[in-house]
């Protein structure tokens, strides 16, 4: 056994001739092998051969050794630690302790108890596979983040982290500490801990840089709409948009702006109806070059509306 140990091989299932090898190595137990029941083996011959479906790697030579001898001979090359794993079937996180020799699990155990932290890193990242939705995951949230992505990118000299993937999920892994059902993070409340990622000051400069909201000239707050992309396919910011009827706007006199006036809000304008009719991101000029041309038809569309 130990002049063959790097080649010590785990069979994938019981009476399988599939193999799993250290360093990520797969091969397949040679038929005529005497050693047809042992679950952990070394291999002496290791070899290459072309078959139908490409080449294959052949275990020959086999002796069959048990975990206990590793573990007595080789204890300093064994490492031993609790892992969590989602359990796509039963939709739930379960602790395994993986005992290997190398890289190569040799033996598992299932534990009963969870660790806190490690459940929760499990359930975040089964979300971020697509195992599971998240209903509290809403627009709400996905407006924040957009939010704080936006003005990252705009006003880089105020070192606003972008809030990515990986943000996201040590939110998540945050949110999740403790459970180990999927549906007991599908019920958890996420904005609390989205906001105290962020920090609560940096959200009272997101709602002045980038707000939910804007001030209308009739005293209403219509709220805009954030991009999740961040950028376009050319890397130019994506503007926050707002949908508004054209009949609306007369009173506005300077278009709006975020970002301490860096970006235009893209005003969607619409007829009275609610169709959207043409964008633009300088109203004034809009008013002066081009209403003129619209509003005859407008006016034979919509006579009962009132036209500047």
């Amino acid at each position: 056994m130990a002049g063959f140990i790097d080649q010590l091989c785990k069979r994938r299932d019981q009476g399988a001739l599939d193999c799993d090898l250290t360093e990520g190595r797969a091969g397949t137990l040679m038929r005529e092998s005497v050693v047809q029941e042992a679950p952990l083996f070394v291999s002496a011959s290791i070899r290459e051969v072309a078959g139908r479906s490409g080449n294959m790697t052949l275990l020959g030579l086999a002796t069959a050794v048990k975990r206990e001898w590793i573990e007595e001979m080789f204890s300093d090359q064994m490492t031993t630690n609790v892992e969590h794993l989602y359990d796509r079937t039963h939709k739930r996180v379960s602790a395994v302790k993986l005992i290997r020799f190398h890289d190569l699990v040799i033996d598992h155990r299932h534990q009963r108890e969870l660790d806190r932290a490690g459940s929760g890193q499990c359930l975040a990242g089964a979300f971020a596979k697509g195992y599971f939705e998240l209903p509290l995951y809403n627009h709400e949230i996905k407006q924040i983040i957009a939010r704080v992505n936006l003005v990252s990118a705009v006003m880089p000299e105020l070192e606003l982290s972008k809030f990515d993937v990986i943000a996201l999920t040590q939110c998540l892994s945050r949110a999740f500490e403790g459970l180990s059902l999927a549906k007991e993070a599908q019920a958890t409340p996420l904005r609390d801990v989205i906001i105290d990622f962020i920090g609560k000051d940096r959200v009272e400069w997101l709602d002045e840089l980038a707000p939910l909201a804007i001030a209308w000239p009739d005293g209403r707050r219509p709220k805009l709409l954030y991009a999740e992309e961040v950028l376009d396919e050319d890397g130019v910011p994506n503007l926050p948009q707002l949908q508004i009827k054209i009949q609306e706007v007369f009173r506005l006199t300077e278009h709006p702006h975020v970002c301490e006036g860096r970006l235009p809000v893209k005003l969607w304008l619409c007829t009275p109806d609610g169709k959207r009719l043409e964008a633009t991101t300088n109203w004034p000029a809009f008013k002066t070059n081009t209403y003129p041309k619209l509003k005859a038809n407008l006016q034979r569309k919509f006579p009962g509306s009132l036209w500047l």
